[in-house]
């Protein structure tokens, strides 16, 4: 997609953790204007509920990261066929959340999200 086709918004909630790589936040697309969306996050992949040790592990990375982190934004350029938005996300606090799960061994470099 061009990147004038991408949106970068602010995470103002955290609903849910689906997964090491799948939440669902709420973000304020403009003021006064908050949209729940269902996040897959891009450039890594993370364990499925098929491997259970390390899918809780992979998911429980993610809950503290986001429940840690300041300052979360997200950058969308498209959606997955399963109507999430791929997002780079990142924290003013913590940098790269697919960087830091990759780098925690929960997760490893996946590109085709791209």
């Amino acid at each position: 997609a061009p990147a004038d086709a991408c949106w970068t918004v602010n995470v103002v909630g955290i609903e849910r953790v689906v997964d090491g790589d799948t939440f669902v936040a709420e973000l304020a697309v403009w003021p006064k204007v908050i949209v729940t969306e269902k996040i897959r996050v891009l450039g890594v992949d993370t364990p499925e509920r098929s491997d259970p040790g390390r899918w809780w592990h992979a998911t429980a990375f993610t809950k503290q990261w986001l429940a840690e982190a300041e300052g979360i934004i997200v950058t969308v350029c498209r959606y997955d066929s399963f109507g999430r938005a791929l997002g780079k996300v990142v924290s003013r606090t913590k940098g790269d959340l697919a960087e830091a799960i990759i780098l925690a061994g929960h997760g490893k470099p996946y590109e085709k999200g791209k």
